[in-house]
């Protein structure tokens, strides 16, 4: 009778191990699922943080263009004058590396044109020069205004992105310093398109770190389980 019988208890305790074994796998799954959703969610933060450092550096930087005065004295930069002067004197610097850039384009255009045209561009129209004998002897020539188009254009976008990343910088910064000064010092910005774009990614952060918490807690209870 007993023989009979530990198969079969054999088999069940060898069945037991295997949903043991599943129920592991299958929580090690959700953990690493959740794990993975709340990191997604620190690079939201993160992005957000940063569009927040283009759209207010983009505002800030449109009016200081116009007005020598606002960075000096302008209320609007209270308490966060130090983080945008420092920006906006790195990327004016370096709009003048891209106003460079665009100078070499209109350049390396005009003389695609020339090139392009029967009479060298002297004439006030255009004469295609589009007979074979003429394409064939321009290739070589606009083969290399191309390449010169292809340098600048990458030097050009080299140089946009380090303005971009220096707005997002800024955002990242500027972010903590004015949650610092909120909770410590009780301070908001007191203009207002500042204090509304500030406002809206304190919104849009607390949004996500709600969910993240939430994820966080699910992990906890999965531990618990394992």
């Amino acid at each position: 009778m007993m023989a009979t019988q530990q198969p079969t208890t054999h088999a069940g305790a060898l069945w037991g191990g295997l949903k043991g074994a599943g129920k592991k796998a299958s929580i090690a799954g959700q953990k690493a699922k959740l794990g993975g959703e709340m990191l997604l969610l620190d690079q939201k933060i993160k992005n957000r943080k940063q569009n927040f450092g283009i759209g207010l550096y983009d505002h800030l930087a449109n009016i200081a263009d116009g007005d020598a005065m606002f960075i000096i004295d302008n209320p609007a930069l209270e308490n966060i004058r130090g983080l945008f002067v420092t920006t906006y004197k790195d990327n004016k610097a370096l709009h003048q590396k891209v106003k460079g850039h665009q100078l070499k384009l209109a350049q390396v255009a005009e003389e695609r044109r020339c090139v392009q045209s029967r009479h060298g561009g002297k004439l006030s129209f255009d004469v295609p020069a589009d007979t074979v004998g003429e394409r064939i002897m321009n290739a070589p020539k606009l083969a290399r205004i191309a390449g010169q188009e292809t340098k600048v254009k990458t030097a050009k976008a080299v140089v946009e992105r380090e303005m971009t990343a220096n707005k997002q910088n800024f955002g990242l910064a500027l972010y903590a310093h004015l949650v610092e000064l909120e909770l410590c010092d009780h301070w908001v910005p007191e203009d207002k398109d500042v204090r509304f774009h500030y406002e809206e990614c304190r919104r849009d952060i607390a949004r996500f770190e709600i969910i993240k918490d939430e994820k966080g807690e699910d992990i906890d209870v999965l531990g618990n389980e394992n």
